[in-house]
């Protein structure tokens, strides 16, 4: 039998609709659709032709996937800002036999990632900070 694009799971195409396979109807569990359209770039919609389902062990998959992106975005926002201390130090403090020097560092880069509670549920929001330091040594 040819796969039936009703039933089968949208991540891995596995039938999802059968008794043995567990999944989850994206109708019914819309933060599981908004999940796959944040890692993979796609919106499932009721209206789409194919199936609305995803079986559990692609929801896990994608659940795990998505717990190692948010470490590697904090990861990524630690070092960015500890780059951004040491670059400050570095202006601030320089070398003795550097000449004396006015500067303005700004930090465009920097992220904040902060947890907001809502209904129960961790989001996490990126912000863009601007950080301007001007100094005279």
């Amino acid at each position: 039998m040819g796969l039936d694009v009703k039933t089968c799971c949208r991540l891995c195409l596995k039938d999802a609709a059968s008794e043995q396979a567990t999944h989850i109807d994206l109708q019914q569990q819309q933060e599981v659709g908004e999940l796959v359209k944040n890692l993979y770039g796609f919106s499932i919609k009721y209206s789409d032709r194919g199936s609305n389902l995803v079986c559990v062990p692609c929801y896990k998959d994608a659940t795990k996937l998505k717990k190692h992106i948010d470490v590697h975005r904090a990861k990524t926002n630690l070092v960015s800002l500890n780059q951004a201390i040491l670059n400050s130090q570095a202006v601030a403090f320089p070398e003795e036999d550097e000449p004396e020097s006015v500067g303005r560092l700004d930090f465009n880069h920097m992220r904040l990632l902060v947890n907001d509670q809502n209904g129960g549920q961790s989001r996490h929001k990126l912000f863009k900070v601007r950080i301007g330091l001007s100094f005279r040594i």
